[in-house]
C-alpha cells in the first residue's frame, strides 16, 4: 500500500476493517506513540514521511500474515 499517492493513510485506516485494532497497536508500537497521538495524528493527517514509511511497511507485514492466515 502506497500512501504518497491519492489514497491517504486515514481514508485507508477507516475502510480496514479485517484487523484496525491491531493495526493501531502496531503503529503505536512502532512508532512509539500513545493511542492518543495517534488518533490526534490520524484526524489531523499529519503523519510524517518517515511515519507513513513505517505505516506502509506495518500494512504490508499485517495484509501478508492475514492472507496467509487464510
Amino acid at each position: 500500500m502506497d500512501f504518497s499517492g491519492k489514497l491517504n493513510f486515514t481514508d485507508y485506516y477507516k475502510s480496514y476493517s479485517e484487523s484496525q485494532g491491531e493495526l493501531r497497536r502496531r503503529i503505536c508500537d512502532r512508532l512509539e506513540i500513545s493511542f492518543k497521538t495517534f488518533y490526534n495524528k490520524m484526524n489531523g493527517n499529519s503523519w510524517t514521511t518517515i511515519e507513513l514509511e513505517a505505516i506502509e511497511k506495518i500494512v504490508n507485514d499485517l495484509n501478508t500474515e492475514l492472507s496467509n492466515a487464510f
